[in-house]
């Protein structure tokens, strides 16, 4: 789907954007400058391409009746920054349309406030190829067209009104950033009258008044750490506990202890304690950074699952790829479970194909497929290892295996020197609550690299 969706985006940018054939060689100077890379359509087109996927991305989370209020709220924090803030959002509701502000829409959404069927369309901006670009500017504007979430096509037809394109400095040069314009939704209410649709605003008044009685348990919720990406600017010292004072002598070592489970130690004189100290003092002298893009973090998710119907667990082993440029994306990387094990219900020495099959033009393999199944492991050569990960992809691939959810969840980090941890969601009305490092343990670099070989080559 994303690939279609780069590859229409791509046709509409080459044949309408970009058709300005007849500018001559001379004046492509004062066009394109110096100070821009020379592939900046690309690169432009990809960040575009980028954005409308995570919009729709952004959307189903927040959408999603699974996920927890924190995601709802992060989330369209994020989807919110995809758009002009001048952006509105027109709700369909049968032949009733009612315009909120773009901020407003996903408020109403992450609080289920609206029922989402479907987004139908967004306005994104377009670039001209005749656009004077200044080593001074830091934004343009550009004619925006209605692009069709659906089918992925751009209607020329209904221009919007101008869009931004923020232009940030990188290490790599400038960028050049798009962001969106007005989004068309098409939602449902309790009952199709219009005073319902038209209510949405008195919602947003009524949710508001709701998070003014939230603020009591303001700090609370400020210093649980809601996400992952949260646990990463802590551990990172981008964040820090809005309880303890900046000037405090021992503010980077408090900030880092309060990132364990305070429930995993007994007192201050656990020997668990102290190792936690010496594991700190570690990331202190080392200056230990944990990054997304970083090989060596992974999650470990836990999964419910249907084996022909049956139902079984597996874990399936998770980590980042790179996709290009600074896009990445998660992927399997290794999967166990006892339903891939392929361990044969009998063991003899005597189940084999018979030395002289090969007289017989091997007649035996007719009966080895279909007698009885667990048997085939035995006729495997000694060499081939059969993987469990290899087994998944196939009772996937073959219909035998769904899985239903992922009833456990930890993220496994081997940056620290000597060490490695792994953190879980700890659900509990404290301030040490969210993500937080349940469990550390030793591990020498030889383990490590051990132990990755085995992850990424398995």
């Amino acid at each position: 789907m994303r690939r279609m969706l780069f590859f229409l985006i791509s046709c509409i940018f080459l044949g309408g954007c970009f058709s300005q054939k007849n500018i001559k060689q001379q004046d492509r100077s004062n066009i394109i400058t110096d100070t821009v890379r020379v592939d900046f359509e690309k690169m432009y087109l990809s960040r575009l391409v980028e954005k409308v996927v995570q919009l729709k991305d952004y959307i189903g989370i927040i959408n999603n009746s699974n996920s927890n209020q924190d995601s709802k709220r992060y989330y369209s924090h994020k989807a919110i920054n995809l758009f002009e803030p001048k952006s509105i959002v027109i709700m369909k509701n049968n032949d009733v349309s009612s315009l909120v502000p773009i901020d407003s829409f996903f408020y109403l959404l992450e609080n289920s406030a609206v029922n989402l069927c479907s987004v139908d369309s967004v306005y994104i901006p377009i670039w001209r190829n005749d656009k004077v670009l200044n080593p001074s500017d830091s934004i343009i504007y550009v004619d925006s067209y209605k692009f069709d979430c659906t089918s992925f096509i751009s209607d020329k037809k209904v221009k919007g009104s101008s869009l931004p394109i923020l232009i940030e400095n990188t290490e790599d040069g400038k960028e050049l950033m798009p962001l969106l314009g007005n989004l068309i939704v098409n939602v449902t209410t309790t009952t199709s009258k219009k005073a319902d649709v038209e209510n949405l605003q008195e919602k947003v008044l009524t949710f508001a008044h709701s998070l003014d009685i939230d603020k009591l348990e303001e700090k609370l919720y400020q210093c649980r750490i809601k996400l992952v990406d949260e646990f990463f600017d802590r551990f990172n010292g981008k964040e820090s506990r809005v309880d303890i004072k900046s000037d405090d002598e021992n503010f980077r070592m408090k900030n880092l202890l309060l990132l364990f489970d305070g429930k995993i130690f007994k007192s201050n004189e656990d020997p668990l304690f102290k190792e936690a100290l010496m594991m700190v003092e570690t990331i202190m002298n080392n200056d230990t950074k944990i990054l997304y893009s970083d090989s060596t973090w992974f999650a470990k998710a836990e999964c419910q699952a249907k084996f022909k119907g049956k139902p079984v667990s597996i874990v399936l082993y998770l980590n980042v790829e790179r996709r290009k440029s600074d896009m990445f994306k998660w992927v399997i990387s290794k999967v166990e479970g006892d339903i891939l094990k392929l361990n044969p219900s009998f063991s003899s020495d005597k189940i084999m194909l018979m030395p002289d099959d090969h007289e017989t033009n091997f007649m035996s393999l007719h009966r080895i497929t279909t007698e009885k199944d667990d048997y085939i492991t035995l006729y495997n050569a000694k060499k081939n290892h059969i993987d469990e990960t290899s087994v998944f992809y196939s009772y996937v691939y073959n219909g035998l295996l769904d899985i239903d959810y992922v009833k456990d969840l930890e993220f496994i980090f081997l940056q620290v020197p000597g060490y490695t941890f792994s953190i879980k969601q700890i659900e509990r009305d404290t301030y040490n609550s969210g993500w937080l490092i349940h469990s550390f343990n030793k591990m020498s670099n030889a383990d490590k690299q051990q132990f990755l070989d085995s992850f990424y080559n398995n």
